[in-house]
């Protein structure tokens, strides 16, 4: 009989068996880094219908609590069966399947958690794995955690295994792996963590090649499903769509001085666009304005510590995906806003014939405008000066400009192709140009 982890209070919610063994005090689910010497609180194992696996224990972008793991992990249980989850040696959680979410196209499913319930339990101790959002490279070190399966049943410690990232692919297989790496793994290792050398989640683990077809080490390339496709997917597809807090009611309340509100919208915005610079750097603006907690610029080197006069470096860059102007335009939340105006073209086919390898008319344009941009946040104290600013707005004061959208431009409202990235720094936006 295995010992549930917590046995007298049920969650009717989400059908999880949670209880107490004393008198409840409020904790607090952390994201942190996941270290090797304590990834055992991040990595759990996972019991579905058939051999068991892993799982790791994140926060969505709606802030609720949840353990990723591979689809074919929990696959072949009914709705009213049970998942169960192994926080440690030989307690549980049980899980209902009908409060899974499998993703479409992904070997990924999403077990929801009771985050209250486990929050309140003084003997709570679990970290929830920060995500990676930034650039990541074939040859950078990583390693996969997981529990593997030894003589036919599931180890009781975790396992971590290093290697090295060898493809990242554009375009995934049908089941949505996109990262290969050198990591050998094991059966049961399946909805593991791929992590970074500095702990944060890359992908869910979940497919390997063996060497030898009769052993259970899969010692050729490994595969996991990239953490951006499943949060990407979650946003979209799950929050919900009529969402009123976004990036045109934010940047509004921004032109309006309306910084408590701006302050809570764009907190909101940087939780559900993580890999959002420009959610985070207005929050952390904000912030100081409203809370007066000092902005850590180093935190946005990509900004301040750019070389904002070689304009033929910042256009090297972002051929390279890499860089300031790349980050901006290719922002996810600001995607939301600007859906078919990246790189358009008129004529799409005269495009890929001559500017094979080089910069389209409207990358160049788009590259400009955002070095621009930038050149306001760098030489702040120069473009705010109070000869020029006399009576400016309180963000201003407080030390730190402001990201903001502007309304599309006549070219776009026509229904032609813009070259235009419709950004602008906060103060300078005009009457006419508010979204």
């Amino acid at each position: 009989m295995r010992k549930k982890f917590f046995t007298l209070i049920t969650s009717f919610i989400f059908g999880i068996n949670i209880s107490f063994l004393n008198t409840p005090v409020l904790s607090r689910l952390e994201t942190n880094l996941v270290k090797r010497e304590s990834v055992e609180k991040s990595i759990f194992k996972v019991f579905g219908a058939g051999a068991p696996g892993s799982g790791v224990l994140v926060i969505l972008p709606d802030k609720k609590a949840a353990i990723l793991t591979s689809k074919h992990v929990i696959e072949g249980l009914g709705s009213d069966e049970i998942i169960e989850i192994e926080f440690d040696s030989n307690n549980f959680l049980e899980i209902k399947r009908s409060n899974t979410l499998d993703i479409e196209r992904l070997d990924l499913s999403i077990i929801y958690l009771d985050r209250k319930s486990l929050e309140a339990n003084m003997y709570f101790d679990f970290i929830a794995s920060m995500l990676e959002f930034g650039d990541i490279n074939t040859g950078n070190n990583v390693f996969v955690a997981g529990y593997p399966i030894s003589n036919e049943s599931i180890t009781k410690d975790v396992r971590i295994s290093d290697g090295k990232l060898q493809n990242i692919s554009k375009k995934a297989d049908k089941d949505g792996y996109d990262i290969g790496y050198s990591s050998p793994t094991y059966i049961g290792m399946s909805g593991g963590g791929l992590f970074s050398n500095d702990g944060k989640l890359i992908g869910i683990h979940g497919r390997g090649e063996r060497i030898d077809s009769k052993d259970v080490n899969k010692t050729g390339t490994n595969f996991a499903v990239s953490i951006t496709k499943v949060i990407d997917f979650y946003r979209t597809e799950i929050m919900d769509k009529d969402d009123s807090i976004n990036i045109v009611n934010a940047s509004r309340q921004i032109l309006f001085y309306d910084y408590k509100a701006a302050y809570k919208s764009w907190n909101y915005l940087a939780e559900k666009y993580p890999d959002s610079f420009i959610a985070n750097y207005n929050k952390d603006c904000l912030e100081q304005v409203v809370n007066n907690v000092k902005m850590k610029k180093d935190k946005y080197s990509l900004l301040f510590e750019r070389d904002h006069m070689d304009r033929i470096k910042n256009k090297e860059n972002f051929q390279n995906k890499k860089g300031f102007e790349y980050v901006i335009i290719n922002d996810p939340l600001l995607s939301t806003y600007w859906e078919f105006r990246r790189f358009i073209s008129s004529n799409k086919d005269f495009e890929s014939r001559f500017y094979v390898d080089r910069l389209t008319p409207a990358e160049s344009w788009q590259i400009s405008s955002v070095s621009s941009l930038a050149d306001t946040f760098v030489n702040f104290d120069i473009n705010f000066r109070p000869e020029l600013f006399p009576n400016p707005p309180l963000h201003i004061k407080k030390g730190c400009e402001l990201f903001s959208i502007t309304a599309h431009d006549s070219t776009y409202r026509l229904g032609e192709p813009s070259m235009t990235v419709p950004l602008k720094n906060a103060a300078q936006v005009k009457d006419e140009e508010r979204p």
